[in-house]
């Protein structure tokens, strides 16, 4: 998780926190394709002087009416009062000014008269995407006042309009989207402002859902290779949002399936960039089945609602609630990785300090470094990292909640082949939580049978969005089979063995043989290369798995056989074939980092 926007100002400024995962990619075959940060190198970063302090109090509750109207897609900004026509003057550029984060900000200052403090993360988050706001995260900050309740607007508006007005000229210009929201009673007014960006754009959509599910398209920008989309299912499940093949980059276009006993679904499209095993929040969409749904916000509650005296048992209660889900959703129970949970409590202050700062870069480094399981035994598949906090209240059930209305959230702690966790956690304030969760799968065994399987379903189903024919898929052989042995046993390096093991198959059959391989941590999302979607194809597919020298995790080693028709045009064919297309990495996820190195042989 990596906190995407958060108002780096330090007057009454919160936000909303958001996560992902992020690695520089590997420098080609036989080198890691994920680095991480050494573990010498977390424990130099620790920062004794590491102090995390939000500067709004807010308040977690366990149900919430939004009274406001919410707009309509693409609404104009409204006009009504003097603090909307202050915004729109403050604010040049009209476009930035959402009536969606009108909408949100209003029940937030609504919530202030009302609680005097602010809305905690879980219920800012639903009000931005309840109301219409398709942001990834969001700024916040606020203005309030006691006065009395017969106070004159004039008044109110004397008084306060240059408070408002400083508020909002701290913005930076780059902002997409803002919203002001302004509400008094109970001898209090409060203003709240909402701000932010998103990187990519939504085409224009309907967030009424009146299937089985809902398509949404955009683009994602130059710079960026795909989308990928998560959706909320029911309870506990999350599901993948079905990518349109059809459709390259900067376009996308997917379908996320809305089960039909959901009133509302939560979708989370990230992106990804070439050269980096890095997901970024794109957009996250709030669709639901009548014009009622999700007006009442009440947070489900995972575990115990009761709240515990410290860190340490918070930890043990936050484990046992999370396992205590994890079983019900049918699935094993995390088992602890202890030294690694020290690890994370270590760096909780530095983490959460550095994320309150919005220092990005920073909170990505070290979530990185706490990702890498420097203490983690045995050979890392996979992993995710997921980080919160409940500001007033120590409470694992709350912790959970927040976690669990996020798709992405869902995918890191609740995915059925993450076997291993660690979790650090520390106090916040008074009666806060600060926690840090770790979870990872690993390699613990060598056939590869129902990867291959998988792999080959993938690129039929690639083939088949372009309209081409059905691949041909020719029995993995001894030749492969022997090259794919020497990677794993690491007596060979994968460009050596694939080298010697096309040049062998192309001169046993007298064909013109060509291949493919990547290097990756994710199956689920292989760039395949163009002579993979030639007009014809008849391939053998091979996957096995090892750890380059100097890695964290290990890899698997995917290995493409390309038969080609006719027969060779000379004795060295295939190795004149043999040839680096581009060393480049460029997968990775909010919850798993990966990313693959490619090259053609």
């Amino acid at each position: 998780m990596r906190t995407l926007k958060l108002g780096a100002e330090s007057f009454r400024l919160v936000g909303l926190f958001c996560w992902v995962c992020t690695a520089c990619g590997g420098g080609g075959l036989g080198q890691p394709v994920a680095r991480f940060p050494s573990k010498a190198e977390l424990e130099q970063a620790v920062s004794p002087d590491a102090r995390p302090e939000l500067q709004l109090e807010t308040l977690e509750v366990d149900r919430w009416s939004i009274e406001s109207p919410v707009p309509a897609p693409g609404a104009e900004y409204p006009t009504e009062t003097p603090w909307d026509r202050l915004l729109l003057d403050a604010v040049p550029d009209k476009a930035r000014a959402s009536a969606a984060l009108r909408c949100a900000a209003t029940e937030s200052a609504r919530f202030y008269v009302e609680h005097r403090a602010y809305p905690g993360d879980g219920l800012r988050r639903h009000l931005i995407g309840r109301c219409g706001s398709t942001l990834p995260s969001a700024g916040f900050a606020a203005v309030q006042v006691d006065l009395p309740d017969d106070t004159p607007e004039e008044r109110v508006e004397s008084e306060l309009r240059q408070s408002v007005t400083d508020m909002i000229g701290k913005l930076d210009s780059s902002n997409e989207a803002v919203g002001l929201g302004y509400a008094r009673g109970s001898g209090r007014a409060a203003f709240a402002l909402y701000y932010g960006s998103g990187s990519g754009t939504l085409d224009a959509f309907s967030p009424s859902v009146s299937g089985n599910r809902v398509t949404l398209s955009g683009t994602i920008g130059e710079d960026v290779e795909s989308a990928l989309g998560l959706v909320t299912e029911g309870e506990y499940g999350v599901r993948y949002c079905e990518p349109d093949r059809r459709v390259r980059a900067p376009r996308f276009r997917i379908a996320c399936p809305v089960a039909p006993d959901d009133p509302i679904a939560r979708i989370e499209i990230v992106t990804r960039r070439p050269g980096q095993v890095l997901m970024e929040s794109m957009r996250d969409v709030l669709v639901r089945r009548s014009e009622e749904a999700g007006l009442v916000y009440e947070p489900a509650l995972y575990g115990a609602a009761e709240t515990v005296s410290g860190a340490k048992e918070f930890r043990g209660a936050l484990l046992s609630a999370l396992n205590g889900v994890r079983r019900q959703a049918g699935q094993r129970p995390f088992a602890l990785e202890r030294r690694q949970s020290v690890s994370n409590e270590r760096l909780i202050p530095t983490f959460f300090d550095a994320m309150l700062r919005s220092s990005n870069e920073q909170v990505d480094w070290l979530a990185l470094g706490l990702l890498a399981g420097w203490d983690v035994q045995g050979m890392i598949r996979d992993g995710g990292i997921y980080w919160g906090m409940v500001a007033t209240a120590r409470s694992p059930g709350r912790w959970l909640s927040y976690a669990f209305e996020s798709p992405l959230g869902r995918w890191v702690l609740l995915e059925p082949s993450m076997s291993h966790i660690a979790v650090g956690a520390a106090p916040f304030a008074q009666a806060g939580v600060m926690a840090i969760a770790t979870t990872y799968a690993f390699f613990d065994q060598r056939d590869h049978g129902a990867d291959e399987d998988a792999v080959f379903a993938e690129l039929a189903k690639v083939r088949r969005a372009y309209d081409l024919s059905e691949p041909q898929r020719v029995r993995r052989g001894a030749a492969l089979e022997g090259a794919l042995a020497s990677v794993a046993n690491n007596t060979e390096t994968t460009g050596d063995a694939l080298n010697r093991a096309i040049y062998r198959i192309s001169t046993e059959q007298t064909r013109s043989i060509s291949g493919w391989v990547v290097e990756t941590n994710d199956l689920k999302h292989l760039p395949f290369t163009d002579a993979l979607l030639a007009a014809s194809l008849e391939v053998e597919v091979g996957i096995t798995h090892y750890r380059a020298p100097g890695g964290a995790w290990g890899q698997y080693v995917v290995a493409f056989v390309i038969y080609e028709s006719g027969p060779p045009t000379g004795r060295h064919t295939a190795r004149n074939r043999l040839r680096v297309v581009d060393r480049t990495a460029s997968f990775g996820s909010s919850a798993r980092a990966s990313s693959p190195a490619r090259t053609s042989f």
